[in-house]
């Protein structure tokens, strides 16, 4: 948040208008690390930069300039004096997150310098819950809010203890201080790390957004209004504002946008899915979807009418186990009742599931089961670990045992919130954020001369290279020529070894063939 027409605000904590307080340090979460879609761990919230004035005006009180003559005295008493007064508005710059929940859409904004979070609710309508007012329903996002963003984890104090034994960490906890770990719809979360695989985080959100566009009705829409005239060129440019935020994927005003919940397991189990998410680019994760979302709802849904889905014969010890799971009234039940499960049994039950490795598993027990200390090593981890830890896979080691390795050492390292620390470094590795929090030093006035020194450094390299270089040759046994370079001006020239023959044969006094030595000119083509 920054203001306009003033770089500091006035004392009192009040909330934008419609908003409630919930007051959070950002040591404790920074939301552009941590809600954006650029993040790679949720991947439908929603950033937009809007302007609201502040509460009170500035006065501002002009008078005309007299110009003073001689003899004018007399003559200035007797005018009237004039003012004018003029009202100028004073903006106040938000980053406002939303996301769509099945009800209602949740508005987030971070006031920094206060160290509070301000929320706002959106309901449609007409499903306003019955016999519920607006504080009600407000006080409902505040408890979601704070499960939601795991608010009760002392982050502050892990960080510190987290340096304290690894100083890699250290070098990154304060440039990116406030990563925080969500508690996530599983379901959701089940769905978007399917689409992870073998992916990219901009298309996982490309992936996500299609799956709630295209299978879920909108529930309301929202307009976002036009910055005000001289808003954006008074406030930071957008270069400033990327490297700040990490280009944290954030728009501008002037932009409606229609909120859509992510769909049901019953709506993704239908025959038209798999089809319709192979239209929509989603590949072969298309059947893993319908198929996770058909044998979830055959075991779990409360739907009698849903008919199973998955075509292969299962053995006969197989159906018995499945007989011996048990059935909750829904899939979302079912998903929830996994956070009560010890880190191994939750993950083998995932893995059960079509499309969940060993990666996507880890991923949702670490975004969205309770389990921090699930360490999911995609190429970013395995990259890191070698980089900054100098961990490197035995020789013949598999994939899930170089997987394993690397996981156990990190949670040996950093202990039970190993999730967490590692997710630290995995935003420090992402290319989005690889300007976040750094500070540049003023060196435009140097550009030019630099520049200018390139060029002529540039322009003598390539005169030089322009130079005959005498090589001289000797001839060995076979005909072959080897060289030794010699530069005029002394410096070192790279020269592309030719094989060449150049004997020449003469007959000899008695007989024979005479064999001379002679030098010979080449041009140099690469300096070094």
């Amino acid at each position: 948040m920054t203001s306009v027409a003033s770089s500091s605000m006035a004392a009192d904590a009040r909330p934008p208008a419609g908003y409630h307080v919930l007051p959070v340090s950002p040591g404790q979460i920074l939301l552009p690390l941590t809600v954006s879609n650029k993040c790679g761990q949720a991947f439908r919230w929603r950033g937009i930069d809007v302007w609201e004035p502040e509460a009170d005006g500035v006065v501002v009180k002009t008078e005309p300039v007299v110009k003073k003559e001689e003899g004018d005295d007399e003559e200035e008493e007797k005018m009237t004096k004039t003012t004018t007064t003029t009202m100028t508005t004073r903006w106040t710059k938000w980053t406002e997150w939303s996301v769509c929940l099945s009800d209602r859409v949740v508005l987030l904004r971070q006031d920094v310098a206060r160290q509070m979070l301000y929320y706002r609710t959106l309901v449609p309508p007409s499903t306003q819950p019955s016999g519920r007012t607006a504080e009600e329903v407000d006080a409902e996002t505040g408890v979601w809010l704070r499960d939601y963003l795991n608010v009760d984890v002392p982050l502050e104090d892990l960080y510190v203890e987290w340096a304290a034994k690894d100083a890699v960490f250290a070098r990154f906890a304060t440039r990116f201080s406030g990563v925080r770990m969500l508690r996530q719809d599983p379901w959701e979360c089940l769905c978007a790390f399917i689409c992870s695989s073998n992916n990219n985080i901009a298309r996982i959100g490309q992936m996500v957004q299609n799956l709630c566009t295209h299978f879920s009705e909108p529930l309301l829409s929202h307009t976002y209004p036009r910055p005000p005239p001289g808003a954006l060129a008074s406030t930071t440019t957008e270069e400033e504002e990327d490297e700040k935020k990490g280009d944290a994927g954030v728009e501008t005003g002037d932009v409606v946008v229609h909120y859509h919940p992510f769909p049901s397991p019953e709506r993704l189990a239908q025959p038209d899915v798999e089809e319709t998410l192979r239209r929509l680019s989603f590949g072969y994760r298309a059947r893993y979807i319908a198929l996770t979302a058909q044998m979830l709802c055959q075991a779990h849904s409360s739907d009698p009418g849903l008919a199973r889905a998955q075509e292969e014969e299962e053995e006969e010890e197989e159906e018995e186990e499945e007989e011996k799971r048990p059935k909750h009234p829904s899939v979302q039940a079912y998903l929830a009742s996994l956070r009560t499960l010890p880190y191994a049994e939750a993950r083998q039950e995932l893995l059960r599931l079509p499309g969940v490795g060993p990666k996507v598993a880890d991923c949702i027990l670490l975004m969205s089961m309770d389990q921090p200390s699930s360490i999911p090593v995609d190429r970013h981890v395995f990259q890191f670990a070698e980089r900054w830890y100098g961990i490197r896979t035995a020789k013949g080691a598999t994939g899930h045992k170089a997987y394993e390795m690397i996981a156990d050492r990190f949670r040996a390292l950093w202990g039970e919130y190993a999730g967490w620390a590692h997710s630290v470094l995995f935003t420090a590795d992402l290319r989005a954020f690889k300007e976040y929090g750094v500070v540049k030093t003023e060196v435009k006035e140097e550009r030019p001369q630099q520049q200018q020194q390139q060029l002529g450094e540039a322009a003598a390299i390539k005169e030089e290279t322009r130079a005959e270089t005498k090589v001289e040759a000797h001839v060995n046994v076979n005909g072959t020529a080897t060289h030794t370079v010699v530069v005029q001006n002394g410096r070192t020239k790279r020269v592309k070894k030719e094989e060449r023959t150049i004997t020449e044969s003469f007959p000899g006094d008695k007989g024979g063939t005479k064999r001379v030595r002679r030098s010979t000119t080449l041009q140099v083509k690469q300096g070094q």
